[in-house]
């Protein structure tokens, strides 16, 4: 396993090489990598990096704050994956027992997933289901379900639109696009990536550009500021960011990883899903693939 910093700590590089030291001491390998300063919330930023880690398919949060209850997206995400610790007592037995069971129970869905993806026709996924009858549209979310996991184990990659796109659809002045390509920031990927709010604020809210009225350059007026937020907002959901300051709304186009999430994305009922799950698990731990 590898740690992912995702704490306050990770700014303060005397407490990285603290901890780096402690992991040492112990004969642990140090720090892999820290989440992104983005200006938003803890899970969000998790959120971000596991976006940028597709490969990460088994993976638990330890934390002392309360990442799983709320009801944004990010949050959600996190549920079943979280571990949260006492800010007084620290790490306890209890909690690496938890982590470890997390852990597990993902690999074995993560053995699921794969063990779906070894059959030759859905006719004999079906079969070894053993649902029993079921109703058509519930049998066509099931072949739905084989179709989305055995296309090379991802959906076809959405392609993100460009800048140029979405300013036009957004109706913002093409001067303003012209001032964000002068700045070196005209781009969706380049524009997503800005840091917000402080970055965000410093490079593009401060921007000078002629809108072509006759006054030569000027600052942002409040409405354009606005204009940009959003702009800023559509960029991150094109390249499959999770939201930044300026946006309740949660990246859609990660697209799903987990067994769970395919069967949501095709729109598998809950207790379908479930008993889908459970069997492929159960084939997957005993090796009965027919």
């Amino acid at each position: 396993a590898e740690v992912v910093l995702s704490s306050t700590w990770r700014l303060e590089p005397d407490k990285v090489e603290t901890l780096n030291a402690m992991f040492k001491a112990r004969g642990l390998a140090p720090i892999y990598e820290m989440t992104k300063d983005l200006g938003c919330s803890r899970a969000e930023e998790i959120c971000e990096w596991l976006d940028r880690h597709p490969e990460t398919t088994s993976w638990v949060v330890v934390d002392d704050l309360d990442l799983t209850t709320r009801a944004a997206p990010c949050n959600i995400r996190l549920r079943g994956h979280c571990v949260r610790t006492d800010s007084w007592r620290g790490l306890q037995v209890e909690d690496v027992e938890l982590a470890l069971l997390l852990l597990s129970a993902q690999r074995t869905e993560e053995a699921a997933l794969e063990t779906l993806r070894i059959y030759p026709n859905f006719e004999r996924f079906e079969a070894d289901l053993a649902l029993g009858a079921v109703a058509s549209a519930e049998r066509a979310s099931l072949q739905a379900l084989y179709e989305a996991c055995t296309r090379s184990g991802e959906l076809e990659p959405v392609e993100a639109q460009s800048l140029k796109a979405l300013v036009e659809k957004l109706g913002i002045p093409k001067q303003l696009l012209e001032a964000l390509e002068q700045a070196n920031l005209g781009s969706t990927q380049i524009l997503a990536e800005v840091p917000a709010p402080v970055e965000f604020e410093r490079r593009v809210l401060r921007l000078w550009f002629d809108p072509a009225d006759g006054d030569g350059e000027r600052s942002l007026l409040p409405s354009e500021k606005d204009s940009l937020k959003q702009l800023y907002e559509k960029c991150r959901e094109e390249v499959g960011l999770p939201p930044g300051p300026y946006s309740a709304k949660v990246a859609s186009k990660a697209g799903p990883r987990t067994l769970r999430e395919y069967a949501d994305h095709v729109g598998l009922q809950p207790g379908c899903r479930e008993r889908v799950v459970a069997r492929l698990c159960d084939l997957a731990a005993n090796n009965k693939l027919h």
